[in-house]
């Protein structure tokens, strides 16, 4: 039961995937050389983090974001992951805006008592919150 309630979420989340990132100006990345070390990779949380769920302003689209904010406007905080957590990253996309470029990363939070945690974030190299244990 808990595997197959585990498969819908991935088939829900993959389903969202295209309506969260829907427009002409979302690419994936992931296989870029840029991108190489990050894609299908398993890192370690560098500082404490936050699970927020969201939803738009309809009331229909749902999903999950990461953010290093603990108060982030936006979403409903659901839980904290601690510093030192795992974090898959799955997928990189680069969204682009006129002149303006955001990269987003998809994947998922690991292990938690449960399940793993799916999750959507905006991602800067300059910031990173994640890293390698040291």
């Amino acid at each position: 039961m808990k595997k197959s309630l585990k498969i819908i979420a991935i088939l829900i989340f993959c389903g969202m995937m295209p309506v969260s990132c829907g427009n002409s100006n979302t690419k994936d990345v992931s296989g870029e050389p840029e991108y190489a070390e990050l894609a299908n990779n398993i890192f370690f949380t560098n500082q404490p983090l936050y699970y927020y769920k969201y939803t738009d302003g309809s009331g229909i689209k749902t999903g999950y974001f990461l953010s290093p904010d603990p108060a982030a406007s936006g979403g409903e905080k659901v839980e904290d992951i601690p510093k030192g957590s795992h974090i898959k990253i799955s997928k990189i996309y680069e969204v682009t805006d006129g002149d303006s470029k955001t990269i987003r990363i998809t994947g998922e939070i690991i292990p938690t008592p449960t399940t793993a945690l799916e999750y959507e974030m905006v991602w800067t190299r300059d910031k990173p919150v994640f890293g390698s244990r040291e």
